[in-house]
């Protein structure tokens, strides 16, 4: 028992002082005051980053170190430290509907509960749909465990000021989930011209509709997918994310030729890496389809698959990484071209595709197939003609391979 104590008390404090960051407090803080969040998401060896490694949104990060919520989490989540993040998390959490329907926002309302609003917590859990506990957020909770430590926070004599986002009733901002599609929450802009309009091979309506009914989408949610993400050009105008009279990523001097807003893509806010920025030290994600880097701003040198929101003061730059992968293809092309390499040929795909391959093929290409080596991967074609040589037989691992 006091083994258990001991390592709870160890977890308690650790997660006090390196993952929750209370700003008010000098005593308290051990990262410089240039770091102006209320929770790290990610702590490198030199470098604390309000991040994760599955995506960049806002509330990821508190959602992370909230994760999950248990009888110990009163004491682990300090009143002065969630006095100070409950606004934040709640705006990140208000303005991405994805928090909700990825099962995130009930995180967002146990901290309304923890500040003063019990009562309120309670009616907004109350609309979350059930697939809210089943999505990445919500998975191994469920409603019954939200409503116990809602219902049993304990009194606050002062209760921090709600955000607009977890207002209900009259003044409310942020809707509760409708599983109905009618004008995605903007009457002015999307119109029934709008959501019959082409968006590739099924109109915008059709993308929507398909979301809630068959994926069980809210209605904001699919209408932010498919007007905010998939095809904002053609259904932008019923992207409810957007504050009235805007439109995604668009102003008076950005619009096409047909005097529509032309919307911002992908390679516009993050454009290709440079050579130099391939490579200097930016260059440290890990490979995938698309991998963004922040290349300015407080999260600097941090990895995301999406691109950074540079309009949250967290990235102010950044760049994809895609191109500096191609270049570091064509430099693998070129390695072996100053060997013999008769004796590592290419290697067949039956090996490419084993268990025995596990190569870098940008730095370490030439694999041992046979010997006290095999399996190992070199820089150079392994001797294997030598009396007593480590390596039998070896083969290159080539970027076709």
């Amino acid at each position: 028992m006091n083994v258990g104590r001991l390592l709870t008390a160890t977890e308690v404090r650790s997660a006090q002082r390196y993952w929750h960051v209370v700003q008010n407090d000098e005593a308290l803080r051990i990262y410089p005051k240039q770091y102006t969040h209320k929770v790290v998401g990610i702590v490198w060896s030199t470098m604390a980053q309000f991040g994760t490694w599955f995506g960049n949104a806002g509330y990821l990060p508190y959602g992370i170190q909230l994760l999950p919520l248990t009888s110990i989490s009163e004491q682990r989540d300090n009143l002065q430290w969630v006095n100070e993040m409950y606004d934040p998390l709640s705006r990140a959490c208000g303005k991405d509907f994805k928090c909700t329907l990825d099962g995130w926002s009930f995180l967002s309302l146990a901290m309304l509960a923890t500040v003063g609003h019990r009562d309120t917590a309670m009616v907004s859990l109350n609309e979350l749909p059930a697939e809210a506990y089943e999505s990445a957020g919500g998975n191994g909770h469920s409603k019954t465990n939200t409503l116990w430590y809602i219902a049993t926070r304990p009194k606050v004599g002062k209760p921090v000021k709600m955000t607009e986002y977890d207002i209900r009733g009259q003044g409310e901002k942020r809707p509760a989930p409708s599983f109905v599609l009618t004008d995605c929450y903007r009457p002015g802009t999307c119109t029934d011209e709008v959501l019959d309009k082409s968006a590739g091979k099924y109109t915008c309506r059709e993308r929507m509709q398909f979301l809630i009914d068959d994926l069980h989408n809210s209605q904001w949610g699919a209408c932010a997918t498919v007007a905010g993400i998939e095809f904002p050009n053609e259904c932008g105008h019923c992207d409810p994310s957007l504050e009235d009279g805007k439109t995604q990523h668009a102003n008076k001097t950005d619009t096409g030729p047909d005097g529509e807003p032309d919307f911002d893509n992908d390679s516009k806010m993050c454009p290709p890496c440079s050579k130099e920025q391939c490579s200097s030290d930016l260059n440290r994600c890990p490979a995938s389809e698309h991998v963004f880097v922040c290349t300015e701003g407080s999260n600097t040198g941090g990895c995301s698959g999406h691109p950074w929101p540079t309009d949250q003061g967290n990235c102010n730059a950044c760049c994809e990484m895609t191109e500096c992968y191609k270049w570091k293809d064509e430099e693998a092309g070129k390695v072996g071209l100053d060997f013999d390499l008769s004796h590592c040929p290419p290697c067949e795909k039956s090996i490419c595709y084993g268990n025995l391959n596990q190569c870098p093929i940008h730095d370490a290409p030439f694999l041992c197939m046979e010997g006290t080596s095999i399996g190992g991967c070199s820089s150079v074609p392994w001797d294997v003609t030598s009396v007593g040589a480590d390596c039998a037989s070896c083969c290159q691992v080539t970027i076709d391979c």
